[in-house]
């Protein structure tokens, strides 16, 4: 083709890995450590037909003349696939009736202590539809708080992201511990460590640090220890904050815009809701940490999306499939 033309357009390559994956369907598929099918190949074809087109292009570059081209303004549409990619239930239509006004005001002064917790789901399934207009519209972390202050609580994060992914968010911890061992492994063998936490809170510490050390990327923009919160100024994206109190107990604090949102003393339910937050309310995943929070997405939760990422980043998912099968490759020699 080089031959011909020196610009091969993207299109040229997806039709070639349309025919592949027509002709051998099962050849070319992508699979999890589970032996779950995560996607047909297309992406991964595609993107290794790019890669070995760029390094045929250097071989075969030629002179030509520079254009002069414009810069191209946000796609609101590839937006728009962020904020939806995975979600079930994005936006129903919400009613607008009194009703709605009347449990919106429950709901923000509702005291869940003195509530059952089938009265608080009732509410909230019922106002589910005016709760993700709100949403849909951008709200700022205190906008939430002064309007639907219930959806920064533990209770309303759990419902919300049940819904919206049709997924417990309390599955992203319980498959973490259950494959953490597979993990400390490969981190083990890579010498990323050199010995395996057993307490439960240093094991999510550890298997964060392998996942973001494979992907050259920083674990502390996911979870950090301050001794104070002089820090929060420059937090923007949802994060972890760990502090250590006076007698050495330590808290794990929810950031999100400068605003503290929750606080735990265990950091399992902290992991759970920030990762919550990031599809609550459409947020992208930051660029510093995108694929280890992609590869917390589709390793432990299972969410796949058809069409849309949170995660910008070009040949994401071919990264993150490298290192399903790495993974693969280093326990099963262990085994």
């Amino acid at each position: 083709m080089l031959d011909i033309s020196n610009e091969i357009p993207t299109k040229t390559f997806q039709i070639i890995a349309h025919k592949l994956v027509a002709k051998y369907p099962k050849s070319f598929q992508d699979y999890d450590d589970d032996g779950m099918v995560i996607g047909n190949g297309l992406i991964t074809i595609c993107n290794q037909l790019k890669e070995r087109y760029k390094y045929l292009k250097v071989t075969h570059k030629r002179n030509s003349p520079v254009e002069s081209t414009l810069p191209v303004p946000i796609n609101k549409r590839k937006k728009l696939l962020s904020a939806k990619a995975g979600c079930v239930d994005w936006q129903p239509s919400p009613c607008g009736s009194n009703e709605d006004n009347e449990i919106k005001e429950k709901l923000k002064e509702i005291d869940l202590e003195n509530w059952s917790d089938e009265s608080v789901m009732e509410l909230l399934q019922k106002s589910y539809a005016q709760q993700r207009y709100f949403i849909n519209k951008t709200p700022t972390v205190i906008d939430i708080k002064n309007e639907w202050p219930i959806l920064l609580k533990s209770v309303g994060i759990k419902f919300h992201f049940k819904r919206l992914m049709n997924k417990s968010i309390d599955l992203l911890s319980k498959n973490l511990f259950l494959k953490s061992e597979n993990i400390i492994n490969f981190g083990i063998k890579r010498h990323i460590i050199k010995s395996r936490p057993t307490e439960n809170n240093e094991i999510i510490k550890c298997v964060l640090s392998i996942i973001s050390k494979y992907f050259a990327e920083d674990v502390c923009e996911i979870f950090s220890e301050e001794e104070d919160f002089s820090s929060l100024e420059d937090i923007i994206s949802p994060k972890i904050i760990t502090k250590t109190e006076g007698d050495g107990t330590k808290r794990y604090n929810i950031v999100m815009e400068q605003e503290i949102i929750n606080t735990y003393l265990e950091m399992d339910q902290a992991l759970n809701e920030v990762f919550a937050l990031y599809f609550m309310f459409n947020l992208e995943y930051p660029k510093k940490s995108s694929l280890t929070w992609e590869f917390i997405q589709f390793f432990f939760l299972k969410i796949y999306p058809q069409i849309g990422s949170k995660n910008l980043k070009k040949n994401s998912q071919t990264k993150i499939i490298g290192f399903f099968h790495k993974l693969q490759k280093v326990n099963s020699l262990i085994v």
